[in-house]
């Protein structure tokens, strides 16, 4: 299976056609939002991200990534959208985003599967400089370390940094889409 996956993942990742999707997600859930500096954590082939600079007023993005992945998307960007600047940072540098201010941070199936203690680290730290926010993922139920808490822990940040939270679940894999905004 993970020839498979690696095989997509070369041509272009089409085993995900969601970032159409998610886009809608993120209109109806965060209205408000028009555009502004971005942080994705975790972008993958950058497929989202095109899709949501060729809608929103994008100024700057950050892709947050591990060194195997992080070029696809940036490079992906820096192609299809050259009038955006876009600054990559990897996974072990996650710090340097602590003391930046986003207009949106979304992420789309990354924060679960990530490290329980990274993955706290990294938004305890952003959420609160942050306007908007969107992550997508499942909330628990999987098996894996420090997934029991994670619903909480996540809800529990978004409604402590957040004026506004919703958390629908979205048509693919038994995925919800938590959103906040200030």
């Amino acid at each position: 299976m993970d020839k498979y996956i690696d095989d997509m993942w070369k041509n272009g990742g089409e085993y995900t056609h969601q970032e159409k999707l998610y886009l809608e997600c993120l209109s109806k859930q965060l209205p408000l939002f028009t555009g502004g500096v971005v942080l994705e954590i975790g972008p993958g082939t950058g497929k989202f991200a095109h899709e949501l600079i060729n809608k929103y007023n994008i100024t700057k993005y950050y892709v947050l990534d591990i060194d195997k992945n992080i070029n696809d998307s940036v490079e992906m960007l820096k192609t299809n959208c050259p009038k955006i600047e876009v600054v990559p940072v990897l996974s072990q540098n996650y710090r340097t985003l602590f003391n930046i201010d986003f207009d949106l941070i979304v992420s789309n199936v990354c924060i679960p599967e990530t490290p329980k203690t990274y993955r706290e680290d990294l938004l305890n730290n952003v959420i609160p400089n942050t306007i908007n926010a969107m992550i997508i993922g499942q909330l628990g139920g999987w098996g894996r370390e420090g997934h029991e808490e994670y619903e909480g822990w996540i809800k529990g940040l978004f409604n402590d940094n957040f004026h506004s939270v919703m958390c629908e679940l979205t048509p693919y894999a038994n995925c919800y889409s938590l959103t906040g905004c200030k």
